[in-house]
This record gives C-alpha cells, structure tokens and sequence, in this order.
C-alpha cells in the first residue's frame, strides 16, 4: 500500500527554476565558516559602495562634454533590465542587501546614462521613462507576489546572460567606429575587477555553483575585452599615457574622449585636433612659387 501511495505522488519539479532557487539559497545561507560567512558580508558590501562609482564617471563624462558619442543606447536598456530583474529577484527572496545592493545603485546608474545617451545622440531623453515606467510596474507586481516563484527564477538566470551580453554591442560599435567613445577606462576596469570578485565569492558562497561562477567567468572576459580595446585606443592609436588615458574622465576638453582621433605634429610635439597635420612638400611648392613672383616683381 506504502509502495502504491508513493507512485501516486508527482516527483519534483526539475528545471531552471528549481536549479536557480537552490543556488540562491546555499548562496544566501551561506556554506563557508563564520569568518568566511563575514568576509563574504564584508566583501558584498564593498562591492556594493564601490558600485556606486562604476558609471558615475561616465555620468560626468557625459554631462560635462555633453556628447554620449559611441554609447549605444541597447547596451544600457539590456543594462538596465538585466540590473532591475537582479534586484527584484534578490528582494523577493529577503536575501541580506549585501547580497544585492549593487543592484539597486547600477539600475539607478544605467537608467541615467540611457537618459543622457538618448539625449545627446536623438534629443529625446523623456523616452527613458518608458523602461523606468516598466520597473515600477514590476516592482509593484513583485510586491504583490506575482511572478515570484514562476517568471522572477527564468528571469534571473537570462539577466545573467542579458547583464553579459549587453556589452557585446558595445565593443562592436567600437570596433565599427575604431575608437571607445565615451566609455570610460575606469568604468572597465571595474566591471572587469567586480565580475571577477564575484566569481570568486560565489565559489566560496554557493559551493561553486556553475551558474554563479559562469555569470562572473563570462563577464569578466567580455569586460576584460573592452577594457582592452580602450587601452588600445587611447595609448597605441592616441598616444596617451596611461595616467592621461584614466583621467580623461574628468577633463574638460569636449573632444570623443580616449578613442578620439589626435594627430601630433612632430617638429612642435602638439596635439592637432578636428583638422590635418600641414603637408610640408605643399608649403614647400607654394613658397617657391611666392619667390618666383617676387622675383619677377622686382625685375
């Protein structure tokens, strides 16, 4: 009878959704010791107030020079909504905010600089309303319990994926164009250094979870590739030093920033900016001819 009951219960539910959820709960619970339960507490709130600079340059950038040249606009939509579903996720759960609260700060981030990118490149800043409109929804849904034990796990297993794959249109509308734009070198950096941190964190967190280790594995690659192509624009083709390259955040001059074309004239070693380096074989015809008219003037 034990036996016929025990065929008669369905078993569970296997999937993404049951995968995701166990994740996060060894994750939250913590499997390490204390001390490395503290150091992980430790370690998530540093990347939490640390996050809080990861696109402040760029805002600066931006505003200052008022140009979002290079930015594409679908690199902080995924941005975006990739940062937002994290969050909804982590707080639908009651996971500690040192879990998620570089979340919170980079949604608010990536939605400003959708603003500025659609405001300086269409003239139409208000459309970053309509994401943002999107996320209160959500939010107001989540509150409520909708979509919390079915669309909130799928979705954050595609943000992991969405949040990597949005810099992917960025390095190839840097490649189309051969420069970074305004992307700024600090902000790479730190994209590249945080995935790699919690890469390492979910190995010592969540018991290396695969989907963890390869969300942070993965993101540090591709920041690691744009961070490579800014330094290749801004020292092998602009001839910046490295100390110029990561302060160009914060100069005033309003020119395409690190990935901007520069000429340098090498008899006055000055940087020639919007316009060609004079041609000394042209300046060399006309003076000749200026001679010879003076010369028959004088005669």
């Amino acid at each position: 009878a034990e036996r016929c009951s025990s065929m008669l219960v369905p078993p569970p539910k296997v999937g993404f959704p049951t995968g995701v959820l166990s994740a996060a709960h060894s994750l939250s619970a913590g499997q390490g010791s204390p001390a490395q339960v503290q150091i992980a507490q430790l370690v998530g709130y540093v990347i939490s107030a640390g996050s809080c600079a990861l696109y402040t340059p760029m805002i600066y950038r931006s505003v200052s020079k008022q140009s979002a040249k290079g930015l594409s606009t679908t690199t902080w939509i995924m941005k975006f909504a990739s940062y937002t579903t994290s969050g909804l996720y982590n707080w639908s759960r009651h996971y500690p905010l040192s879990q998620y609260g570089e979340s919170l700060s980079l949604s608010i981030q990536a939605i400003c600089m959708l603003g500025l990118v659609l405001h300086y490149q269409r003239g139409q800043g208000q459309l970053a309303l309509l994401p943002l409109a999107i996320a209160v929804a959500a939010t107001v849904a989540v509150a409520n319990g909708v979509g919390v034990e079915s669309v909130l796990p799928v979705g954050q297993v595609l943000s992991v994926g969405v949040g990597v794959g949005a810099i992917v249109p960025q390095i190839i509308e840097n490649v189309r164009r051969g420069g970074s734009g305004e992307f700024s070198p600090v902000t790479a950096t730190l994209l590249a250094g945080g995935n790699a941190i919690r890469a390492w964190t979910a190995t010592q967190l969540a018991e290396g979870d695969i989907i963890l280790v390869a969300g942070g594995i993965f993101g540090f690659a591709v920041s690691s590739t744009l961070l490579a192509q800014i330094l290749y624009f801004g020292i092998a083709k602009d001839r910046l030093t490295l100390a110029e390259l990561y302060t160009s955040d914060f100069s005033r001059g309003k020119h395409d920033g690190p990935g901007a074309s520069k000429l340098r004239n090498s008899d006055s070693d000055q940087v020639v900016r919007g316009r060609v380096a004079p041609n000394d074989d042209l300046e060399a015809e006309v003076g000749k001819l200026l001679d010879k008219d003076e010369s028959s003037s004088s005669e």
